[in-house]
């Protein structure tokens, strides 16, 4: 949790406007760690909604 808090602050820092980050819990261990990935992708890649979909299918698929 603490990588991913500072994570995001480098990147709201950063970012401008050139860029979107989209965010996803992976799952958690058997201490109840949580475990995050993100994902960076350009604001104006005409493929956006098909990368955001394809990363959330990624996730769900090989969730712990």
């Amino acid at each position: 949790m603490a990588r991913n808090r500072k994570f995001n602050q480098w990147f709201d820092w950063y970012k401008g406007t050139a860029f979107v980050k989209i965010d996803m819990q992976i799952g958690q261990d058997q201490s109840g760690e949580t475990y995050f990935t993100s994902m960076i992708v350009r604001a104006d890649n005409p493929f956006i909604g098909d990368v955001v979909i394809a990363f959330r299918n990624l996730i769900d698929a090989n969730r712990k």
